[in-house]
């Protein structure tokens, strides 16, 4: 089950968000959790008392506050909710571990191609996150290391994250205790959601590579396999019975396979039905866990689509500079590619189990009894309904949900422009 997880379990347990193997660690993983993620609660809370009793005077500042406390708080939720639903991660883990074991593919290729894939998106999203978090870290502190001798002390004192507290900001300890804090509370946030999210689409691709094996052993069922002999492979036809009179200069050198008998088929028919319903356990059990954590992230990532596009357009009709129209469109990038990743990644279950039907249809069922064509028959029906992944209730995974985000989001904006005039 370890290695359905994948290289970041080491990671996720030290985060709490996955136990330790037989109970072993000295805090349950509710505890380690508890203490990882205090640091993130505590920089939501300073930065919406920032935004509400202290409220900044740019109107910039004002949209990058906001962002943060949208953002850390959604990673607050996700963090939370892996926890609480660890019991069914963990079924699922051991279901995509048993199916491994019990449905072998008919290419021993097929697993392998999509786990080497989401070993690289986790590399990716481990990059995605180390960079922007050094960079978001060490600039608070360029300005008192680059400043000239004896101007250093002048310059007003930064955070990394926007904070208000009843207390000076400026003065030490305070200052110092405060940065540490948040620059605790940024790791936190930046590991949990690399975990998560590589959780998650790591879990979406070993489901897709369980609908292509399911995939290529229906359509690979044969009552009789392909004719071979001395090496060579008849390109002519497949039964041995034609070759008689059609194949005269390969009939000397093929020699039959074994064909299956009517029972046989039929149970590799059941066998197949089996990991089918597993799948369909699967991604009930994925949607289960990804329900509350991922819609938040949806709704969050498209009102921060909304106000970094709002923004650039204030500053842009106010004559703002090029420096503040960028950092109001700097989230775009992070918002647009943690929003497709879901909505790509969702999509190819959808588009996996939708070939199915095509699949069952390419199989030898011609030649088989009637238990087998309506067994066949039933598991076309159930797979004539694709497999989605739905999250609070409305949002599908899909690319028309990608499409959604992007037009409510436009339609947000749309209206606090009206909005803004109006009140102008």
């Amino acid at each position: 089950m370890d290695a359905v997880v994948g290289p970041l379990l080491p990671l996720m347990r030290l985060l709490g968000l996955w136990p330790c193997s037989g109970g072993s660690g000295r805090l349950p993983a509710a505890a380690r959790c508890a203490l990882t993620q205090l640091p993130v609660a505590l920089m939501v809370a300073g930065s919406a008392l920032k935004l509400c009793v202290d409220t900044p005077d740019q109107f910039e500042d004002v949209a990058l506050c906001a962002f943060i406390t949208n953002v850390v708080a959604a990673i607050l939720v996700k963090a939370v909710m892996l926890v609480a639903r660890g019991q069914r991660l963990r079924r699922l883990a051991r279901l995509l571990a048993d199916a491994r074991a019990r449905f072998p593919a008919h290419r021993s290729c097929t697993r392998g191609r999509y786990q080497a894939l989401a070993d690289r998106m986790e590399r990716l999203f481990q990059v995605g996150g180390l960079v922007p978090l050094a960079c978001w870290l060490s600039a608070p502190l360029v300005p008192q290391l680059t400043a000239a001798p004896g101007q250093g002390r002048g310059r007003p004192r930064q955070l990394p994250v926007p904070t208000w507290l009843p207390a000076d900001l400026a003065a030490s300890p305070t200052y110092q205790l405060v940065y540490t804090l948040q620059v605790l509370g940024c790791i936190g946030a930046c590991a949990s959601t690399v975990c998560a999210d590589s959780l998650f689409v790591r879990l979406m691709l070993l489901i897709a590579a369980e609908l292509q094996v399911l995939k290529e052993n229906i359509s690979s069922l044969r009552k009789t396999d392909s004719v071979r002999g001395g090496g060579y492979a008849c390109r002519c036809r497949e039964t041995v019975s034609f070759l008689a009179s059609a194949c005269k200069d390969c009939h000397d050198i093929v020699t039959p396979l074994s064909e299956k008998t009517t029972d046989e088929m039929h149970q590799l028919l059941v066998k197949i039905i089996r990991h089918h319903h597993m799948i369909m356990r699967m991604v009930s059990l994925l949607q289960e866990v990804m329900d509350v954590s991922i819609f938040i992230l949806l709704f969050a990532n498209m009102v921060n689509l909304c106000s970094s596009l709002f923004t650039a357009a204030i500053l842009l009709q106010g004559g703002g500079s090029v420096v503040k129209v960028l950092k109001g469109l700097s989230p775009l990038p992070v918002v647009l590619y943690q929003t497709s990743l879901f909505c790509v990644f969702g999509h190819i279950i959808t588009d996996k189990s939708g070939e199915l039907t095509d699949a069952a249809v390419s199989c030898q069922w011609v030649d088989c009894d009637t238990r087998f064509k309506r067994s066949l028959l039933i598991l076309m029906t159930v797979a004539l309904k694709p497999l989605k992944i739905t999250v609070g209730r409305v949002c599908t995974l899909s690319r028309e949900m990608l499409l959604q985000v992007f037009h409510g989001s436009y339609a947000l904006m749309n209206m606090f422009y009206y909005y803004h005039h109006k009140t102008k």
